[in-house]
């Protein structure tokens, strides 16, 4: 009886072991599916903190789906990117061009990558290990032409915020919401080529500008609701072009307003102008508690009044 039970539990263990080996087989199968289309990885930088650098670069090689290249365009650094020997990796590579911005930076290194699918990542952003595996297959389940993901945004090690809110795959909720990560964006080369690429006269949004384009043209588009991105807010680059970025969603709000009179995208431009008023006196009152500077409290009183009394009376309240 000892024997018999010690072959059944040998022989359910067998099977066990089988099991997780079937599955193994299957989860590895599935992430060369997702991967055959190659990835093109652009990075765009200027002038990187090093250790920024390094994080998003590792991010790229940390990635479950290793059908991929990489180009890093150097932006006319100072002194010039060089890479660590710790992240050699053939499939990464450097182009240096003179400082042109990052759109110009960006539309170099897609002419450069190869790739089916093209993905971007700020030089001081990283991904999740499995961004590329998860949003690729998602991009070829429903034949999406550009998809982005929720992200969430980290200041000081600790998460303050998640990501923005879901545009639902829609051209007047993406014109109205006028948010967009590009470090979570991903496009079919061949949709990024019959846009025209990035437009380097919106220097501060070309992100939702590019993706404004993509989705008014027809394209399907949608988010994968996972975060697969984090954002690394600091010094460097926390609100200092914020009036920059208002005046250029501005004039992107009025050129579709111009463009399509339907009375749908009128009303997406208008709510898009009053969110677009709230974020950005946000973030002048955000510049505000570093530099001191009155000129932010004035500008995000103009444009948003109850924004910045929202903001004093939680400040009085936390006291």
């Amino acid at each position: 009886m000892l024997a018999s039970t010690d072959t059944s539990h040998g022989i359910a263990s067998g099977r066990r072991r089988r099991c997780r080996a079937a599955r193994g087989r299957s989860a590895r199968a599935e992430r060369l599916r997702c991967c055959m289309a190659s990835v093109g990885v652009v990075i765009a930088a200027y002038n990187p903190q090093p250790e920024h650098l390094t994080r998003a670069l590792g991010s790229v090689l940390a990635q479950t789906c290793d059908d991929w290249t990489c180009v890093l365009v150097d932006d006319g650094s100072e002194p010039r990117i060089r890479l660590k020997r710790s992240l050699g990796d053939d499939r990464v590579s450097v182009l240096r061009q003179d400082n042109r911005g990052v759109s110009a930076a960006r539309n170099v290194g897609v002419a450069a990558v190869q790739g089916t699918y093209i993905a971007f990542l700020d030089q001081d952003d990283e991904w999740l290990p499995a961004k590329l595996e998860r949003q690729i297959a998602f991009m070829r389940e429903r034949k999406l032409a550009l998809s982005d993901t929720d992200f969430e945004i980290i200041r000081n090690h600790e998460q303050i915020a998640r990501g923005y809110e879901y545009h639902h795959g829609d051209f007047r909720r993406l014109l109205s919401t006028a948010r967009l990560g590009l470090s979570t964006m991903v496009v079919r080369r061949d949709v990024f080529e019959s846009v025209g690429g990035f437009n380097s006269a919106f220097p501060t949004v070309q992100d939702w500008e590019f993706a404004l384009r993509v989705a008014y043209a027809g394209h399907p588009f949608d988010r994968l609701r996972e975060v697969l991105c984090a954002y690394h807010l600091h010094e460097e680059n926390a609100s200092k072009n914020y009036q920059a970025a208002y005046r250029e969603q501005l004039a992107l709000l009025r050129l579709y307003e111009m463009l399509d009179v339907r009375p749908d995208v009128r009303a997406a431009t208008r709510t898009g102008r009053r969110r677009m008023r709230e974020l950005y006196a946000y973030q002048a009152i955000d510049s505000y508690r570093s530099s001191r500077r009155a000129a932010d409290v004035a500008w995000a009183a103009r444009r948003a009044p109850r924004v910045l009394l929202r903001a004093a009376v939680a400040k009085a309240l936390a006291r």
